[in-house]
């Protein structure tokens, strides 16, 4: 019988003594006690148990969150400030580009108003030269022309960081959009839409000047055939 009774008290105690080994403990572990799986696991226990406690543990991954949430709208925003000095730069390069191009076309036109004999080959070049120089004119305008996304910005749901679409804000709706919406997906959307803009740019950009140079190839070789280059 002492037997028996020894035995059902001991049971208990190699109960709890294993459960106490199995069960991570953050006072011992943070002092650097125990394995690395053990110590990990009494992070996790601790930040589970604490957060619901004292809110210590909440507290510090609500602010690992925040900081993400805050380096990721900074980035968003870099990238959106980014593409708008890229379209800001197009727009200049396009404007000395239809000044240097207007310049080209009114030589070429007075040339064509002297009354020299121009014909065959020369006659078609000179034409040629014309229609280049005129189309290099209009794509440096089309970049700089304003691009207004006057239907995209009457609906309810249009990115207000566009000012076409803010103007049609009030400003209690825009005060319960900023509360609400995502700063991240809109800063992000607006950059994407602004980078589609300065590749269209860039390209009519390039398109200009390709027409502009073939342009007064053309030009030079009408007066270098009509004995103009002098």
């Amino acid at each position: 019988m002492k037997e028996r009774g020894s035995t059902r008290r001991d049971i208990p105690k190699v109960a709890v003594r294993s459960a106490d080994v199995d069960r991570p403990r953050p006072g011992a572990n943070q002092t650097g006690a125990g394995s690395p799986t053990t110590q990990q696991g009494a992070r996790e226990t601790s930040s589970m148990t604490h957060a619901g406690a004292d809110g210590a543990a909440g507290s510090e991954i609500d602010l690992l969150a925040v900081r993400d949430e805050s380096a990721a709208l900074e980035f968003a925003w870099r990238l959106h400030d980014g593409t708008s000095e890229a379209i800001a730069r197009v727009d200049a390069k396009a404007g000395l580009a239809a000044t240097v191009e207007t310049a080209a076309a009114a030589v070429l036109l007075a040339f064509a108003g002297t009354g020299r004999p121009v014909t065959g080959l020369a006659q078609v070049a000179l034409g040629v030269g014309a229609a280049l120089l005129g189309a290099a004119v209009v794509l440096s305008g089309a970049v700089v022309l304003p691009v207004l996304r006057s239907r995209r910005a009457t609906q309810l749901d249009a990115n207000f960081l566009y000012f076409g679409a803010l103007r049609h804000c009030s400003a209690r709706c825009l005060a319960v959009r900023l509360h609400r919406e995502d700063a991240v997906r809109l800063v992000c959307e607006q950059a994407i839409t602004l980078a589609g803009l300065a590749h269209r740019k860039h390209r009519l950009l390039q398109l200009s000047l390709l027409a502009a140079l073939a342009g007064a190839l053309c030009a030079t070789a009408v007066c270098f055939a009509t004995g103009g280059a002098g």
